[in-house]
């Protein structure tokens, strides 16, 4: 791939539902992550939202280095039942 091609690619925009397709969400989950910001960078043009590829690719690895908060341990309770 030659570097015009790298730059025109890294460049290239999607539309809401074409980005949203690219990430496996809804449209509406999308928005819902943009409107938060917690979404990918993103740019307004006329009222259309606008995403780069680079930008969701980012994004989207992000999303695999956040760890989930564990659960406090219980003990386990005893059963009154057993002897």
């Amino acid at each position: 791939m030659s570097e015009v091609e790298i730059y025109a690619e890294s460049r290239a925009t999607m539309d809401a539902d074409s980005a949203a397709s690219y990430l496996s969400i809804t449209v509406s989950t999308l928005k819902r992550l943009v409107r938060e910001g917690k979404g990918p960078k993103y740019a307004r043009i006329s009222r259309v939202l606008s995403f780069r590829k680079s930008d969701l690719d980012t994004w989207l690895a992000a999303q695999f280095d956040k760890t989930p908060k564990k659960a406090a341990k219980r003990a386990p309770k005893s059963d009154p039942l057993a002897a």
